[in-house]
Parts: structure tokens; sequence; C-alpha cells
């Protein structure tokens, strides 16, 4: 057990004191190709950033060369009114931590799922713009993560995406009033779900097609193929899900909309490309760029954002409590004219494979970078 009582599995204690690779590694390509094989055993604290405290920018310590998880509080504590919090038991090691919150009379219910770094009440602001939109809201968080318990894995992060489905059903939620949002990350958890059951609207926010490609951005000297434990291969998952097509419907691109922060420091667009290529669909008609959003949108973005999604599920047939309005005049950018400008893929715009650290060595271009 961690000092706040949370399980982490084989990765605390002394392992914990080696995040100081994590610096290293994204500052000095050579090191990436010298040390590869040493960091394997540890790829754990690169690929599920438990650590990290979105609000003060820094690794969380409970004591000084020990990071640690952070446990979360209850949702009131993040101004959350209205929300409940429950526990569900999946195994004997694992428990899960859900969000909840009912949605106005007859509106529907976005289930979200978080991105590689910080916990469920690192996207108090996203819940918040959700409820206040009217509509009903779920959040899982992960094993190991928050005030979950377990480890996480691939293998575990899908299992609570798969239960995710379960908890909204035994909740009384009709799954056809669900729209997964997937942030990063929590896309290929989306995807997951999204096989549990054909939802009529997805929304995948900041997306890559595997964490094969995205850890090779970053890290380009490294094996990845050979490196890497959890892939999370988006686009695999995507040929799965077509493929069942052929018996039912569970997903295609007409259901999804993809959203990519003009200044997203951390995700290329070329993986949105990618998607929308399995996806069997023009770029241009899954893929909206939001104008002066980040990876990680800044708390007024928001209700902004969730004005694109709402235009997004009404024309998937949702009936919302109110009316949708993007209330920004500048409304989303055409990703075509994004890249005949010059700021599109391999550029510094929308995620430049450079390594230079932001805040205590984490990925980034400056120290204004926040991670997801």
């Amino acid at each position: 057990m961690s000092a706040n009582g949370n399980t982490i599995g084989k990765y605390e204690e002394g392992d914990r004191k080696l995040h100081w690779f994590t610096r290293l590694l994204l500052t000095n390509r050579w090191a990436q190709l010298v040390l590869w094989p040493i960091v394997y055993p540890w790829q754990e604290e690169l690929v599920f950033f438990r650590y990290f405290d979105r609000e003060k920018g820094e690794l969380v310590q409970d004591e000084p060369g020990r990071i640690a998880v952070r446990k979360m509080g209850l949702p009131s504590e993040y101004g959350l009114a209205g929300f409940v919090e429950d526990r569900v038991k999946v195994k004997e090691d694992e428990e899960l931590v859900f969000w909840r919150k009912h949605p106005e009379l007859g509106a529907p219910t976005i289930l979200v799922f978080h991105g590689y770094a910080g916990k469920v009440s690192d996207e108090a602001p996203l819940l918040k713009a959700i409820a206040d939109a009217g509509l009903g809201v779920v959040a899982v968080e992960y094993p190991g993560y928050g005030s979950s318990t377990g480890s996480p894995s691939e293998s575990s992060l899908k299992r609570s995406a798969r239960e995710a489905v379960k908890y909204c059903k035994k909740n009384g939620i009709d799954l056809d009033s669900v729209v997964p949002l997937g942030l990063s990350l929590g896309a290929s958890m989306a995807l997951e779900a999204s096989l549990e059951h054909p939802f009529k609207a997805k929304v995948f926010y900041s997306p890559f097609s595997s964490m094969t490609h995205r850890a090779g951005d970053a890290f380009p000297l490294m094996p990845m193929d050979l490196f890497l434990k959890h892939r999370f291969n988006n686009l695999d998952l995507i040929e799965r899900a077509m493929q069942r097509r052929i018996r039912r419907r569970v997903i295609s691109g007409d259901d999804i909309l993809i959203l990519q922060g003009e200044l997203d420091e951390f995700t290329d667009v070329g993986h949105a490309k990618k998607l929308a290529k399995a996806l069997r669909m023009r770029k241009e008609d899954i893929i909206k760029i939001l104008p002066g959003v980040g990876h990680v949108p800044d708390p007024a973005d928001y209700p902004y954002i969730m004005g694109v999604v709402a235009e997004f599920m009404e024309r998937r047939g949702f009936t919302l409590p109110r009316p949708a309005s993007n209330a920004r005049e500048d409304g989303v950018l055409d990703v075509s004219t994004v890249m005949e400008l010059g700021r599109g893929e391999g550029t510094n715009w929308v995620g430049s494979t450079s390594t230079r650290p932001g805040r205590n060595g984490t990925p980034g271009h400056d120290d204004e970078v926040t991670q997801r």
C-alpha cells in the first residue's frame, strides 16, 4: 500500500524513485537509445501517469523523492453539486469509483473517460459544464488511479470501460441515451465501451491512433514495437468494430466526432487523420479543430466545447434540454484549412515532436503545459 492507502501494484516503494528517468528520457534522445532496456520494467510510470497534479503542474510526492497516487475527495469538494460517488467491486483487489449525476428529464447522459494523467476530479470543470447543460454524467476512475484500487494496465483500463457500460445499465440509464466521451487515452476506453453497445454517438477529444505511435512521437529513438507492453491500438480496435458491423451495427464514422485543440501541444493531428481513414470517413467530415484550445482546455473553454458536442448530438437525433449553441463566433476550424496554413501534422502546432520538457520534466513546450 502507498502512503495514501492506494494499492498501486509492484511499482511503488523504491521503484517509484525512478521517475527521474522520465525527465532524462524526454530531454535526451541519446538516453532514449541507451537506457530503454533499463527503463522497460518501469514503463508503467510513463504510460499511466497517475502521479501528476494538474493544478500545480507537478508530480505528487508523499515524501521527497517518492511520487504517490493522490486520492480524490468527494464530488462536492470540487464544486460538483448533485453528484454522487459509487464504488463497484470488480475483483478481489480492484474497486472502481464512479461519479454520477442524473440528467434533466429525458436528457442524454455523457459517459466520460479521462486521459492518462491525473484523475476524475481533474475533469471537474468538464463534468460541471456537462451538468450545466442539463445532461447526465457518469465518469469512471481507472484501476490504480485516484481512489480506485487495483493496478493500471491496458486490460484493466479496458475492463473499467466495460464495467462503466454495466454500471449505466444497473443504474437504469437507457444505453441508447448514452454518449461516450473519451479524452486522449480515454478514447481507447470509449471505443472499448462501443464494442459493448452500439451507441448512437461517440466523441473523442485529442485521440491517438495507438500508444505505440504516440510514444514514438515523444521517444523517436526507442524501439516502441519492442518496448511497450500496453499498446492501446485504436486502429486495430476500429477494424474489429467495423468487422462486427457485418453482423450488427456497432460503430461507423457517421456516429463519431473527433475534436482537436488548435493549440494541442501533445498529440499530433495526424493521429486523428489515421482514425478517420480507418473509419472510412473524409477527415473534413469527422475532425473538428477548436480554435485557441490546447490539449487540456482551460476551464472557461468547456462550455464552448460542450456546445460543439451538443450540436453533434442534435445531428445524431438526440433531444437536448435546451438548444445547442456555439458561444464563439469563430466556431470550429476545418482540418484541411488548418493543414493548408501549415499548422498541422509534423509542425509545432498540434503535437510537435519536440521533447523539451514542461514543468518538472513532463512533456510539453513550456511551463504552461499541463497533462491529460
